[in-house]
């Protein structure tokens, strides 16, 4: 006796295509959480990343409004850890970073676990994270530069200040020169 062609489903067949396809159904969820996160990820970096480059354009004007003041007290002076002077800065902008130049103010720039910027009242203008790092002065940009890493108090001014942080180094010219 033959047996007739079949034309249909049979109930393994479906339980098989429905197991396929639930299979399917979870790892496309698990690829489209896995999506979400890494968007979450590097939305959040992106904002941290943007919020950094601000606080070191505020830290640059800072810098680049140095000013030599007669008084001796404010001019600049300098050590590895620690730089001291009078700059033109203003009030904390809705970014948190000083961006409108109209006042002077006596800046400390320090470095320890975070690179912080106080103006002399102790009220913090601005800081980028930066972890352990040295600061250093640019006398002289012949030759590739000479860097010290102390700058005495006078009427001269460092060309600019390096940070260096974890291996990756900030230039800060100061003034606007050539």
């Amino acid at each position: 006796m033959r047996l007739a062609n079949r034309s249909g489903l049979t109930i393994l067949e479906l339980l098989v295509a429905l197991a396929l396809s639930a299979s399917l159904l979870v790892a496309g969820r698990a690829l489209m959480e896995q999506m979400a996160g890494v968007s979450e990820t590097i939305a959040t970096k992106s904002a941290a990343d943007d919020s950094a480059r601000v606080r070191i354009r505020s830290l640059r004007a800072i810098v680049r409004n140095m000013s030599v003041v007669s008084d001796s007290s404010s001019n600049f002076i300098g050590d590895q850890r620690t730089a001291r002077f009078a700059s033109w800065c203003t009030g904390a902008s809705a970014a948190g970073a000083y961006s409108i130049v109209d006042q002077r103010c006596d800046v400390t720039l320090a470095i320890d676990s975070v690179v912080t910027v106080t103006d002399a009242a102790g009220r913090k203008i601005t800081s980028i994270a930066g972890g352990p790092g040295v600061l250093r002065y640019l006398r002289d940009s012949r030759d590739g530069g000479h860097w010290d890493t102390a700058w005495g108090p006078g009427i001269y001014l460092p060309l600019a200040i390096g940070l260096i942080l974890r291996g990756d180094t900030v230039v800060l010219r100061i003034g606007d020169r050539g």
